[in-house]
């Protein structure tokens, strides 16, 4: 659904700042320098050792999953199969309904800090919705902007999702599914994603679906590329909870995705030190 001028003016600061830094980090130099700032000294540290390799065919708890995270933060890379679906092959990953949690190493202006719900992952590319990153755009101002007036008071002053990069002059919507939409997709049977305009108007009138989250924007990864920044250590990712999307406060939603893995983010912080 196309938002209209008001809406576009109303964008984000971190969405500017990402075009910003887009323009800027087009030249190769510039290109690399960035991969380098994104490097933290963890990173680093683990280059000049040797790589351990944790082989396993199931983390079943989550004194195991620390375990193994302390093995990955003292010495080399470690990979988790309970981060990844059950095939390891890069090429056949799929994580529809999965998670993407931000290392803390992620330093990009977009991305850092950030979870994304993945709506579709294939051969042709992966596409989410970040759902931590509020924007000053309230559900009843946007409706009020698409001449639509809100008769849900549980969302009066609900925040508008800054949901990516990608088409933010657009609105998305993930929601319970309830009821048929023109441009729906049924993700599972808790999750739906709707880009038209009818779901807002089911908002609007009370009809719509009781679980929501609106964003302007989404979050898109051309074919590899999501894969490559997972190979990078880059994300985390887990099976997704729609109580985490729906329910939990804004503010909480990192940590409750970290806890989806047995982790605790404080682990994931890097220490500062010299050699």
């Amino acid at each position: 659904m196309i938002l209209g001028d008001e809406v576009q003016g109303a964008r984000s600061a971190a969405t500017k700042t990402y075009l910003k830094d887009r323009r800027r980090l087009r030249a190769p130099r510039n290109a690399a320098i960035r991969s380098q700032s994104h490097l933290s000294s963890v990173s680093k540290t683990l280059r000049r050792k040797t790589v351990c390799v944790l082989r396993m065919k199931r983390i079943g708890s989550k004194a195991d999953t620390m375990k193994a995270w302390i093995l990955f933060m003292q010495g080399g890379t470690c990979f988790f199969p309970c981060f990844y679906p059950e095939t390891r092959n890069m090429n056949t990953m799929d994580l529809s309904n999965h998670f993407l949690i931000a290392m803390p190493s992620m330093h990009d202006p977009v991305f850092g800090g950030t979870v994304v719900y993945l709506c579709e992952h294939n051969e042709r590319g992966a596409l989410g919705i970040v759902i931590n990153k509020p924007t000053e755009i309230t559900i009843d101002s946007l409706l009020e902007r698409l001449d639509l007036k809100l008769e849900i008071h549980a969302l009066m002053g609900r925040p508008v999702m800054f949901g990516g990069p990608v088409q933010d002059d657009r609105g998305f919507v993930l929601h319970s599914p309830k009821g048929k939409f023109s441009s729906m997709l049924q993700i599972t049977n808790e999750i739906a994603f709707t880009t038209s305009r009818d779901v807002l108007e089911a908002l609007a009138s009370g009809s719509g679906p009781e679980r929501v989250l609106v964003s302007i924007g989404y979050a898109g990864w051309s074919p590899g590329q999501l894969e490559e920044e997972i190979g990078r250590n880059g994300w985390l990712t887990v099976a997704a909870d729609p109580d985490v999307i729906f329910d939990m406060p804004i503010g909480e939603r990192y940590v409750a995705a970290m806890k989806l893995l047995g982790i605790d983010p404080l682990m994931l912080v890097p220490q500062g030190g010299h050699a």
